[in-house]
Formats: structure tokens, sequence, C-alpha cells
């Protein structure tokens, strides 16, 4: 099939292009290096010289500022107004503080409702002192208002009137006066409503020879002297000076009123708080269309940054204007570029018709010897590759020409094989397919043809046929064979048998690899079969391990009926004991009962015979005897009273430590006789418990005896509560009936132990059976732990006796 042809480029166009990116790049470099090394210093150069400006400027103004304010001090040293002043301040001594601010008052009335050429405005204006200050203001004319109030605030002189008489309640005031130390006030530039225009406030404090402050002078300075210059700034037509305030408010701006808004937009006015010179470009400012260069630099006189004034020079002028030799140079290299480009690609078209010339030569011969005309040659005389090239040409077709195959005969041997062939070439395209082939993958003569050899394999199978084929290109093996499954047209698998080797392909030039030949035998049946054994055998398999895993369940239903027959035979003895001990506890509560009363007469009578019988020391020690004997049988019948007779609590929610600390108390006597050691780990916070407090309080006295018992000579007695979240099912633990606790429980731990002679643990399992003990004949009853543990269980709690590895005995409780 003939194979549609894509849009090409011919060699002429490629080499025209080429020529014409290669330019392009060319003058692209030079371009950037004209304005890195060129326009783009020249820039920085013209906005470097700006600020320089700019910085000229801010030391004019700061020079005029700090000269205006070292002025106004030197005038406050004058020690001929110290007289009058205090004078002033010499009147509010016999004055209350209402009487002052009543004269202030009336003071301030009279003062704005008079002219200024009334007596009592020049009182103050044509004074002594007031004639000085009047000839020094109109002498200096930077100084438009200059006046001096005494220690209370009252005016004491003024070069002329001014808009209040008293001034202590001015913020100048109060911060020059500084409650009474004295401070230099610096204002920023504001409208004075006494004199009528925008200026700075100076002010500062008047002290006496001791250092004292007697008054405040205040002046204020006219800005047009600041201006002056920035006036007379003009740079080409656009370009003029500005001041500006830390809020980016036009103080100065030549033909504009000073502005309430921010002169730039809220970007430009962030970042000037943060410099101290720099340049930026504006667009679309409050006071100019279009984009402008602005170069600033801070005002840095020292006082008013001490006062909080931020004032920053700048020079501004038209973008446009500013760099206008420089958009020139710009807009001449853009004419210039197309110019030489246009130069250039003529220049590649008239070189392209003598180099491209015999390429096309060479292209028309190929079309000929395509088209079967294998007696044309190709005659170039170039003497370079190209001629080279053209004498390869010519030795080819006579090569062609020798020919001897018939490529019918092969076609038709290859066509009738029974067997599949399918040849691959070396970049895994296929390049012959026989007939058998087709039939076998559904596809038509010639659809395979150029394909990728991946069209019939999936990705495992292709990786599998990778692997071998490079075996067999390196010589590492003659022949490869494997079994595999291929894809046919329909998306289907077929099993095959596969089966390759190498075509090796001798010419004048190499004796190189060329193709992979592949014999493909169909093994559908045969693949078939061996399922269908497997899957018998699958069967056989699975029937085994179900008889396994019967026979395992089988086994383990025996195991757990063993299980439940022995504990059936351990609850049934456990029942038989609790019968046998409720039995005696019924029998020795009847034994109890019937003794008691005959022990109380006993007893009764022993007494008796002590006060009335013999005063013989041998019956005395005798009655003595007895009286003890009776006693331990009385506290025996008690013990089996309490330990049968069914038991009242009365449960309330109680902190576990202070039933512990009364416990100690009531045995603190044979604590403090013994030498042992007492230590307590009470933990604070813990969980209230629902106890009844007598009841535990006997048990925790209980087994503090039998412990301070196990320590006769000495030792550590050891104290501890805690609390904590159960975590796992164990015994009285989970969501069975008689369980006392579940999964997730906080419980309060009490741990009591002792460093004595410990419990053998033969004896351990006994430990709780009433009337067992481990005391000699007469020390104890054997129904203390007996006791303990019924009242541990009647509060649905857990007690348990254990021997510490260090050594001594450890007793826990568990109670909710």
């Amino acid at each position: 099939m003939s194979k549609q042809r894509k849009f090409r480029l011919s060699i002429r166009s490629k080499f025209i292009l080429s020529i014409c990116s290669i330019s392009f790049v060319v003058l692209m470099v030079a371009v950037s290096y004209g304005y890195y090394f060129g326009i783009r210093p020249q820039r920085i150069s013209l906005q470097e010289s700006r600020l320089e400006m700019a910085q000229m400027l801010a030391r004019y103004i700061e020079r005029i500022t700090s000269e205006e304010i070292e002025k106004i001090e030197l005038l406050t040293s004058t020690t001929s107004w110290t007289t009058a002043i205090l004078e002033s301040n010499a009147k509010y001594a016999s004055m209350k503080p209402e009487e002052i601010q009543a004269y202030f008052e009336e003071m301030d009335t009279q003062w704005k409702q008079t002219a200024a050429n009334d007596p009592l405005i020049e009182t103050y204006t044509k004074n002594q002192i007031g004639n000085t200050l009047r000839i020094f203001a109109s002498k200096d004319t930077d100084i438009v208002e200059f006046f001096i109030t005494d220690l209370k605030g009252g005016l004491v002189a003024s070069s002329g009137k001014t808009t209040d008489f008293y001034q202590a309640d001015e913020s100048w005031w109060l911060a020059t006066y500084n409650g009474g130390h004295g401070n230099i006030y610096i204002g920023d530039m504001e409208f004075d409503e006494s004199v009528g225009i925008t200026g700075i406030t100076i002010a500062a404090p008047l002290k006496d020879a001791a250092g004292k402050v007697i008054g405040v002078c205040k002046a204020v300075i006219n800005t047009d002297i600041m201006f002056n210059h920035l006036k007379k700034f003009v740079l080409e037509k656009t370009g003029h000076a500005i001041l500006i305030d830390k809020s980016g408010k036009l103080i100065f701006h030549e033909g504009l009123t000073p502005m309430k808004e921010p002169a730039f937009e809220n970007a430009i006015v962030e970042k000037l708080q943060n410099i101290e010179r720099g340049y930026f470009i504006a667009r679309n400012s409050y006071h100019h269309r279009g984009q402008e260069l602005v170069a600033v630099a801070k005002v840095q006189a020292p006082l008013l940054l001490e006062h909080g004034i931020h004032w920053w020079v700048g020079i501004e002028q038209d973008s446009n204007e500013s760099f206008s030799f420089l958009n020139r140079l710009v807009i001449q290299g853009a004419v210039m570029i197309p110019i030489l480009l246009a130069f250039l690609i003529g220049l590649g078209m008239a070189f392209s018709r003598v180099l491209i010339a015999p390429i096309e030569k060479l292209q028309q011969a190929t079309k000929r010897i395509g088209d079967g005309d294998l007696n044309y040659h190709v005659d170039i005389n170039t003497r370079d590759e190209i001629e080279a090239l053209a004498d390869s040409f010519n030795q080819m077709s006579s090569l062609l020409k020798q020919t001897t195959v018939s490529k019918e005969r092969f076609d038709s041997i290859i066509n009738n094989m029974g067997d599949s062939l399918i040849v691959v070439n070396i970049d895994q395209t296929i390049s012959l397919v026989n007939k058998a082939a087709n039939i076998l993958l559904g596809y038509e003569e010639g659809e395979l043809l150029g394909q990728p050899i991946k069209i019939i394999f999936d990705v495992t199978q292709l990786v599998i046929f990778q692997k071998e084929s490079k075996k067999i290109t390196k010589g590492e093996q003659a022949f490869g064979h494997w079994e595999a499954f291929l894809r046919k047209k329909n998306g289907s698998s077929i099993d095959v048998f596969f089966s390759c080797s190498v075509a090796l392909e001798k010419n004048t030039y190499s004796n190189a690899t060329q193709d992979i030949i592949c014999l493909v035998k169909d093994i559908t049946e045969l693949k078939q079969s061996e399922r269908v054994l497997e899957g018998t055998n699958k069967e056989l398999m699975e029937s085994e391990l179900t008889l396994k895993n019967l026979l395992q369940e089988t086994k383990k239903t025996y195991d757990d009926l063993i299980k439940s027959h022995e504990e059936l035979k351990n609850t049934q003895s456990q029942l038989i004991q609790a019968e046998k001990l409720a039995s005696i506890g019924e029998l020795a509560a009847g034994i109890a009962h019937e003794v008691k009363n005959p022990l109380a007469t006993m007893l009764v009578g022993i007494d008796y015979l002590k006060k009335h019988g013999s005063s013989n020391e041998e019956d005395k020690s005798i009655l003595n005897d007895i009286t003890e004997a009776l006693k331990r049988a009385d506290r025996v019948i008690r013990g089996l009273l309490d330990f049968s007779v069914e038991q009242k609590f009365q449960m309330k929610n109680e902190d576990i430590n202070i039933v512990i600390e009364e416990s100690l108390l009531l045995v603190k006597h044979p604590i403090d006789r013994s030498h042992i050691v007492l230590m307590k780990d009470l933990k604070d916070n813990l969980p209230l418990v629902q106890i009844d407090r007598n009841k535990i309080q006997q048990v925790f006295v209980n087994l503090i005896i039998n412990a301070l018992y196990a320590m006769p000579e000495k030792g550590t007695l050891t104290i501890r509560t805690y609390s904590k979240q159960l975590e796992k099912t164990g015994l009285y633990v989970g969501s069975r009936v008689t369980d006392y606790f579940s999964v997730g429980d906080t419980v309060v731990v009490v741990e009591i132990n002792d460093t004595g002679t410990g419990i053998p643990e033969n004896i351990l399992p006994k430990i709780f059976d009433p009337f067992f003990t481990t005391k000699p004949a007469g020390k104890g009853t054997g129904l203390g732990l007996s006791l303990c543990k019924k009242i541990i269980s009647m509060h649905k709690g857990l007690i348990e006796i254990s021997n510490r590895k260090e050594g001594g005995a450890e007793v826990t409780i568990v109670l909710k």
C-alpha cells in the first residue's frame, strides 16, 4: 500500500530558515548585549544622577532646619527676659487654683474681643521684651511669630497679637514644659491660626540661673525659606522638586497647594518608610497623569527625627522625557533588526541556489531509479561530499541491476508455508508477514507491514521478546524458543510456540545484523488440554485442603470440649467449697451466739473474784490468765459474727487518700512503738470512689497491723495510691455477668507493701480462707484477711496478695 506523504520542507527552505534563525539569534544576542552593557548602565546612571540631586536638596533642608533651631535655642538663653518672667510667675503665689483659672478665662475672653492696637494687647506687644521680639521678627524674615509665656502658660510678651492669651492647654506647650523638666519641641508643618500661614512650630523652655524651668518660648518659622531652593529647581521641561511627609502627603509642590491625600499609591508610600534614598516609577499619581521617574532622599536632620518628623525630598520628571535619549536608541535598534534580517534572507536565498542544485539532481535520479530505470546515470562535478554521494548512488544502481533473485518466487515460497512467519526489523517494526500469520492473527494482507511488533504483544510478552532478540543479535545464542500468547486483531489472545533467529545480509559495505526471523506455531489445543489438567489437579488439591481444615476444626472442637469439661469440674469444686464455707459460717454463727452469753457471765464472775476474792498473788495471776483467755475467746466469737452476719454498707463518694490518712491515725501508736519507716506516695486529684468509709478503714487497719507483725525488728511500710485505665480483659474485667469492671474503666489502685518475711508460695492460694492463719496459736483467728476480702468483694472491687521480688509482701486493692 502507498503511504500518504506528509508535508515536508525542501532543503533550500531549510537552508534559508537556518540562515534566518542564526541571524535572528545573533541579532538578539547583540541587542541584549547592547541593552545590558549600553542602555541599562545609562539608565542606572540617569537614575543615580536624579538621586544625587534629591540628596543635595535634602542636605539643604537639613542645614536650614538646623540653623533655625539653633537660632531659637540661642534666643532662649537671653537672661534679660528672666526678671519679667519671674515677676509674672510671682503674681500666682497669692492666688488659689480656681482664681488662677478664672483669671485666664477672663483674659482669654478680653484678648479675643480686642483689636491689636488696644491698650490691653499693647501691654504685652509693646513692653520692653515685646518690642525686642517684634524688632527681631521684623529683621529675621524667617520668624513670623515669637512670644514668651510664664510658668502657668500666661502670655508675658509677644511680637504681635496671638490667637489666645492662655497657652498651657496647647499640645506644644505641654510637650515643651514637660512637667517642669523642660524639652525642645519641634512640630511638623501645619497651618498656624495666629499668623495665618503654614509654618513649623519650634518651642523651648526658659530657665533661671539654677536651671529651673520658669517659662516657655515659641517661634513659628515660615516654610517659604525652606521651599526657595525647591521652587527654583527646574529640570528640563517636566522636572521639579517635591517634599513628602511620612504619610506620603505632598508638603511642597510648585504650583500646587499641600495635599491632604497621599501623593502616590499605598505600595510606594509603604516602601518610603523603609528607605533613606531610592528611586521608583510612579504611575498615574494624584498630581501627575502617566508615568514619571521619582528619586527620593530622606531629610536626616537629627532634631526632626527625634521628634518623629520624617520628610523626603523628591525629584520628579516625566518618564518619556527622562529616558527620551534611551528610547530613541531602542527605536533605532528595533528598526534596524528587520532591515538586517531582510538582507540576510536575500543572501541566504542566493547561496541556496548554488548549494542545493546538485542535491536536486540526486533527488531526480532517485525518482528515475525508483520508477525502474536502472540505466539512469547521475553526473555531478562539485569535488566535495555531494560528488562522492553521487558516485555511491551510481554504484548502487549497478548492483541493483545485477540482482538475479526473483521476488515473485520468494513471495510464493513464503506464502505457502504451513507455519506462520513474521520478520522484524532491527528497529522492531514488522517488515514481512506470510499468509498463515495473517490468518492466525486475523489481519488482512499488508495490514501488519510497518507496524511495531508490540501490536501483537502485551507488555509482559514484549519484554520477553526484546530480551531474547537482544541475546540473539549479540551472538549469545543462535536461536530463541519460548511459549507465548499473541494478541489478535479482535483483541483476543492465542497460545503459540515462538522461535526466532537472525538473518544476515551481506553487501559491499558491511556484514551487519538486519532482521529477526520469527516462526510461530499455534498450540491452542495443547494449552487447552493443559488447562483442563491443571483445573482437575487444582480441584484435588482444594479437596485435600478442605479435608485438612475439617480435621483441624474437629480437633479444635475436641480440645474445646476437654477444656470446658475441666472448667466445669473446677467450678463444681468451687461451689462445693463455697457451700462448705457457708455451712461453717452458719455453724460458727450459731455457736458464737450460744457461747457469747456464757463468756460474758464468766468475765463478770472473774472480775468479781478479782475484787472480793483472795489477795494471794498466785491466785490473782491465775485469774488474770483466765481473763486474757476469755478475752481471746470473745475476739474469736466477734470475728465469727462479723464474718457470718450479713453486713449493711453506707456507700458514698470518698477520697481514698483521706480514708488512708484516717486509718493511719487509728494505728499511730503501734507504728510509733515499732522500728519501721512509713513511706506514703499518695497521688493528688484521684477520682472519688463509691465506698463505706468505716468498712474500708477496717480493711486498711487490718492490713497495716499484719504488715507490722511481719516486720518485728525493722523495715519499711509503703502505701501508694494512683489511678489507671483498664486496657485488657482479665480477672473480673470484661463483659461477663460476674465481672466487676469493663475495659476502658478508670479505677483507683491502693498498694500496701512491706519488707518483712513474705508469705510462703505454697500457702498463698489459701491466704483468704476463713480460719487460716500463719500466726502462732493465740495470736490470730484466721478471719482478718477473709473479712478484708469479703468487704472488698461487697464493694465490687479486687484484692490480691503477692510476694515482692526484693522481699516482703504486697497487697493490691482496686476500687471504682
